[in-house]
């Protein structure tokens, strides 16, 4: 499974570039190839365990109380053993089944009747002997229910000596906070230095600049390759295609990030957010519209959701815009192509890759989603 994971926490990142754990842009994320899920749930088809198919266990447990109740033993399944077995085994079956037994006979319940009389008797005198007797001449209550009293004496020492220790914890708090506050703070006189966002730091130094400030310039990033298209212009085209196949987007948002380096190279990043509805497995679903913020020039479009038949269809249907857009070239054209192979080779262990010309459309799976980026190749100068 490929994951991206944020530099920054440690944390899966559901967005190309956003972390919304720690609330940051990631320009480069962390791609791993893991095959163990931390922290998360594994796959459907990975669900047929004795942890999960707790249906199951309830189904045993009524099982093993239906037969107790018949008069069978639980450890032993229904219909095993002799009937001679089962109805010596009188732990599980009730008195009744001795008296309206036809099986048994008069003379067998006679038996049964006698012998349990018979202990009913010596059960009950042997309660008589072991019972103590009152000491009325002390007047008070025999020595083995002095127990009782013990135990109620332990529990008011332990309530009594827990409350000794919760105030005298409350008092040497209280009293280590005054004695701190009337100790003297050092004082120490360091320059810090004046720090800001646009300093550089040595040779490969950033400086961070506003939207403005990276369309005054009207030069694309050096970063990233751009698709020959709009991303403005993509923006609500986009949208409606994501509605057109039963997507819901619940909300939009817009990002950026431009940074300039001492090495002479840009990066200009504007995000379109699309927050979708959540699948039919409440797995988190979105696309992504990235473009230039200096030239507005696509550099990617993102999509997960959970169904891979759907991001096939959305994905194909996402290409043909970029193709009547003007994005794509001739030989770039390959809708079509892609809505009859990703849903199933999105599944594989590698992902989807397919390559036309200049432009490259690669899917992955990982957490119950699917997910397909569809990107220019980069060319080094």
């Amino acid at each position: 499974m490929i994951r991206r994971i944020c530099p920054t926490c440690d944390q899966v990142m559901n967005s190309a570039h956003y972390c919304k754990t720690c609330k940051q842009w990631v320009k480069h994320p962390y791609v791993r190839d893991v095959t163990y899920y931390l922290n998360e749930q594994h796959a459907a088809a990975e669900k047929d365990c004795s942890y999960h198919n707790s249906q199951q266990n309830q189904d045993n447990d009524a099982a093993w109380k239906r037969r107790a109740m018949q008069g069978q033993n639980p450890a032993q399944p229904a219909g095993s053993g002799s009937s001679r077995t089962q109805q010596t085994q009188t732990a599980w079956v009730p008195r009744n089944d001795y008296r309206g037994s036809k099986a048994a006979g008069s003379a067998a319940a006679a038996e049964h009747d006698r012998a349990q009389a018979a202990t009913s008797a010596a059960a009950t005198e042997a309660r008589n002997a072991a019972k103590p007797v009152a000491n009325w001449t002390l007047g008070r209550l025999p020595r083995e229910r002095s127990g009782k009293n013990k135990v109620g004496l332990i529990i008011l020492v332990i309530f009594v000596t827990v409350k000794l220790l919760d105030a005298c914890s409350a008092y040497v708090t209280n009293a280590a906070y005054k004695l701190m506050s009337e100790i003297p703070e050092n004082e120490y006189d360091i320059d810090l230095g004046n720090f800001s966002a646009e300093e550089e730091y040595g040779e490969n130094g950033f400086t961070e600049l506003t939207d403005a400030e990276a369309k005054e310039g009207g030069i694309a990033c050096t970063d990233c390759a751009h698709f020959p298209l709009n991303g403005r212009e993509l923006e609500e085209p986009m949208k409606e295609v994501l509605l057109a196949h039963g997507l819901e987007v619940k909300a939009s948002e817009r990002y950026s990030m431009n940074e300039t380096y001492g090495d002479g190279t840009s990066w200009f990043a504007t995000w379109i957010n699309y927050d979708l509805a959540n699948g039919p497995k409440n797995g988190y679903q979105y696309a992504e519209l990235d473009y230039d913020t200096a030239t507005e020039e696509v550099h990617s479009i993102s999509i997960t959701v959970e169904d891979p038949a759907t991001l096939a269809e959305v994905t194909g249907a996402v290409l043909e815009l970029m193709e009547e857009k003007g994005g794509l070239s001739a030989g770039e054209s390959c809708a079509d192509q892609v809505r009859q192979e990703l849903s199933r080779a999105v599944e594989q262990e590698n992902g989807y890759q397919l390559k036309k010309g200049l432009m490259m459309v690669e899917g992955v799976c990982y957490d119950n989603s699917y997910s397909i980026t569809i990107s220019p190749v980069y060319q080094e100068e």
